[in-house]
């Protein structure tokens, strides 16, 4: 984001859009206000809401930091460059997973009517009760324009405000069309109590998704935890932490891809790694010695990979 719009937004803190409204043929849209919020918890307790429901759709875009949601009994870890949309009547709380964040906030009531170009959208609204996403420079820039709009212009020319804030919940919306909102079966919760069956889950999930670049969000999600939850059980039962377990198992990966005789770019896909000096650095630290090393001393000796 631009330092001066970053300047101008933690100064402001809110843009006067109280019953701001836009009404044609396509679309109804009211918005009650846009926020932008931080907290910092190394001064103060954090921040846990009371389940709640809204008669508005209530719209967070993930500065920095991460909240945890807790929707109709769904956990999920909404991290940074992330959003999350809530649909009105959901029962839905949040929590702080981080020491400080930071993130937009949005109310708003928005219809398409019979026969507008957008009734696509009414469906998919109806179906599901939240809806995730990247926020990415089509909803930002719009969002930066807003505010340096209220800066330098104030309310005078509204429509390119509405015009705006329209954009950016199409945007939203077109990236949640033709997603797959099927919720995974839980897992049974005694297998999340028995240390045994969680490491197994976990490890099998983590060797399956090594590729993934939010490998630790994803896992949590799957168990129906958060990650700070996630961390505290693998310490508990592994004695380690999320993190060096998964180094610990893309290590193993990589060494049987080694020995296979994979070429590196294709070992570097398979287990998440951006490029060959990723590879070897991150191999390295963990074995110490590189790929490279690694291969040449196994084909040279009789003794099987560890």
């Amino acid at each position: 984001m631009d330092s001066n719009v970053q300047k101008y937004i933690q100064s402001s803190q809110q843009v006067n859009l109280l019953d701001l409204q836009h009404d044609d043929a396509d679309v109804h849209l009211k918005v009650y206000y846009l926020k932008y919020l931080t907290f910092d918890f190394t001064k103060k307790r954090r921040v846990n809401s009371k389940p709640h429901r809204h008669s508005f759709f209530e719209l967070h875009l993930i500065m920095q930091g991460e909240n945890v949601y807790s929707i109709n009994d769904h956990i999920i870890p909404i991290g940074e460059g992330h959003f999350i949309l809530v649909t009105p009547g959901v029962r839905h709380s949040f929590s702080s997973n981080t020491s400080e964040f930071a993130k937009f906030a949005m109310c708003f009531d928005l219809e398409f009517p019979d026969g507008s170009v957008f009734r696509r959208y009414q469906d998919l609204l109806r179906e599901h009760s939240f809806f995730t996403g990247i926020c990415d420079d089509r909803i930002m820039k719009p969002l930066e324009y807003i505010f340096l709009h209220m800066q330098y212009g104030g309310i005078a020319d509204g429509k390119i405000v509405q015009w705006n804030i329209l954009t950016i919940l199409m945007v939203l919306l077109e990236q949640c069309m033709g997603k797959d909102f099927s919720v995974p079966e839980p897992v049974p919760q005694e297998k999340l109590q028995n240390g045994a069956e969680f490491l197994s889950i976990c490890k099998s999930y983590i060797r399956a998704n090594l590729s993934s670049k939010n490998l630790v969000s994803e896992l949590a999600g799957y168990l129906y935890l958060s990650e700070r939850q996630l961390r505290r059980k693998i310490l508990s039962y592994e004695g380690k932490s999320t993190r060096q377990l998964i180094d610990e198992l893309r290590c193993e990966r990589i060494r049987e891809l080694l020995l296979a005789q994979e070429r590196i770019s294709d070992i570097c896909l398979t287990v998440g790694l951006s490029d060959e000096h990723s590879l070897n650095r991150f191999f390295k630290r963990v074995e110490g010695q590189t790929p490279g090393e690694y291969r040449s001393s196994i084909l040279k000796s009789n003794y099987p990979v560890k």
